[in-house]
């Protein structure tokens, strides 16, 4: 049960410590990788 209760504040104590690097306001681009010119050509499968 001890072992139990330290994995779990690890745990909450990792999330919270993302967060912050993170920052709260941060949202995943969502087609930004998609857009790329570099991206576009032989290597993405459009010859």
């Amino acid at each position: 049960m001890k072992r139990a209760l330290r994995v779990a504040a690890l745990g909450f104590t990792a999330v919270l410590s993302a967060c912050q690097v993170v920052g709260p306001d941060y949202q995943p681009p969502k087609d930004g990788a998609i857009n790329r010119p570099d991206l576009q050509g032989e290597l993405a499968g459009r010859s």
